[in-house]
């Protein structure tokens, strides 16, 4: 099988995915979050045979009940922001904060919070089950929707989680 692979966004994905398709290659393509949302779809030719990742899925068909819910309810800014999985960055961070509050006994001091952020290992939010380090200031461990896009629709195919953390 052959696979391009691109993590283009914005003004970059359409002339690529457009320029391969009207050539007649409809090989898979896959991206990143960065290609994540439906504000870049074209017309003609439809975006076609295209994987993404992301946090969760804006198009109501997310493993997890409680994000449709939210997407449900959001739909009309979700869509305004792109129709991507970044809505539910924001309602994670606050289930981490909140984990954070409770783990200090209400403590609102930020290096406190800080600290405890740091040994977070598999946290439930509602984006996942999430972890954070010292050494990692970024969410890891995260489970990511796979997209896959057929005629302009997106749609959950599955789910994938990094099995490994590199040392950077």
């Amino acid at each position: 099988m052959i696979v391009t692979s691109t993590a283009a966004a914005f003004g970059a994905q359409v002339p690529i995915l457009n320029g391969l398709r009207t050539l007649g290659n409809n090989t898979p393509m896959l991206n990143s979050w960065a290609g994540d949302g439906n504000y870049w779809y074209t017309p003609n030719p439809m975006v076609t045979n295209y994987y993404y990742v992301t946090f969760a899925s804006a198009f109501g068909d997310d493993p997890v009940a409680a994000v449709n819910a939210l997407a449900k309810r959001n739909k009309a800014a979700i869509a305004k922001g792109g129709s991507t999985g970044g809505f539910i960055t924001g309602p994670a961070a606050i289930d981490g904060l909140v984990t954070a509050l409770k783990r200090t006994g209400g403590s609102t001091n930020g290096a406190r919070l800080a600290a405890e952020m740091e040994k977070f290992k598999n946290v439930t939010t509602l984006s996942g089950k999430v972890s954070f380090s010292k050494s990692l200031h970024t969410v890891f461990g995260r489970q990511y929707r796979v997209i896959r896009v057929q005629n302009n629709v997106p749609k959950v195919v599955g789910t994938i989680k990094a099995k490994v953390v590199p040392k950077i």
